[in-house]
């Protein structure tokens, strides 16, 4: 059945006025685990993003490292950061007091805010120990997995460090799907799952087309180890996709989540504005409209 205009208000309107549903850190509508994603707060700091979850109000979350880490172009290959850039952020990754992530917790904690992965892309950059701190700041912010884009090639050290920490790993498409080595497609998943258990998946919506003729199958097939679900809507393009408000596109965010409610599966659906924001729009409002569209859409 297709959302219908009255539906879609009638919970806009409500995922304020409800806003108790979602209070706390067990974020959990008629079944299913709703979380945002940070990068929903792109350009923000983090007392900011804190004051947008509680207004929207929200109690998981997906946090990228750039929220806590001092400012610079992210890790990840091809992002334009200098050596002089990777070396001042491993060592500020190597040498950060963990009681200022402790206090970071202690915030999370305070606000209701339950972060439930640790997000960081992983390159052949990396060094053992600066990945093993990786791993103690994500266990220190009460995160049970290190979701990241990454490459085949650095899966076995992220499973080794998993393993360490008693942690999992989720892995997110990488950028360039096209690459030798590239995370995304079925096969792809498939290859990495088999490294190790402590291996999963933080599959992107925008990749559904990718992950084989049924792509809810495939959901089924590999859910016990998705960490997180990255859920957002999008129209084909070229060169990639036109990412677009919730229910304006073509990715299946309503199948997938009620696929979750019907199936029990357990994973968090993180919702994720990954379209910019009109102008003269508030980010909260946006980020209401994303999480009402998906409500309606678990009501049938």
């Amino acid at each position: 059945m297709e959302l219908s205009r009255r539906n879609f208000s009638r919970f806009a309107l409500g995922a304020a006025a409800g806003a108790n549903a979602f209070a706390g850190a067990n974020s959990v509508y008629k079944g299913v685990q709703l979380g945002f994603c940070s990068y929903s707060f792109r350009g923000m700091g983090l007392d900011e993003l804190m004051r947008q979850m509680a207004a929207i109000p929200m109690g998981q979350l997906e946090l990228e490292s750039v929220f806590i880490e001092p400012a610079s172009a992210p890790a990840g290959p091809g992002r334009g950061q200098t050596p002089e850039q990777r070396e001042a952020i491993r060592k500020w990754r190597l040498t950060v007091p963990l009681d200022e992530i402790r206090a970071i917790r202690r915030r999370f904690d305070d606000a209701g805010i339950d972060v439930c992965a640790f997000n960081i892309p992983v390159n052949p950059t990396f060094t053992e120990a600066e990945l093993d701190r990786v791993f103690r700041i994500a266990r220190i912010l009460g995160a049970p997995a290190v979701n990241s884009a990454t490459t085949l090639a650095s899966v076995p050290l992220l499973a080794d460090m998993a393993e360490r920490h008693n942690m999992r790993v989720g892995l997110h498409p990488t950028a360039m799907a096209s690459a030798e080595g590239a995370i995304g497609s079925g096969d792809s998943y498939r290859k990495a799952l088999a490294v190790s258990p402590r291996i999963g998946a933080n599959p992107d919506l925008n990749g559904w087309r990718g992950w084989g003729s049924d792509p809810l199958a495939f959901l089924r097939e590999i859910g016990s180890r998705i960490t997180t679900l990255h859920t957002h809507d999008s129209k084909p393009a070229e060169p990639r996709a036109v990412a677009v408000p919730f229910g304006e596109g073509t990715n299946p965010i309503r199948e997938v989540l009620r696929m979750m409610q019907k199936e029990k599966l357990t994973f968090v659906a993180m919702l994720e504005r990954t379209y910019n924001l009109p102008a003269g729009a508030d980010n909260v409002a946006e980020l209401r409209k994303c999480l009402a569209y998906s409500q309606a859409a678990l009501e049938g």
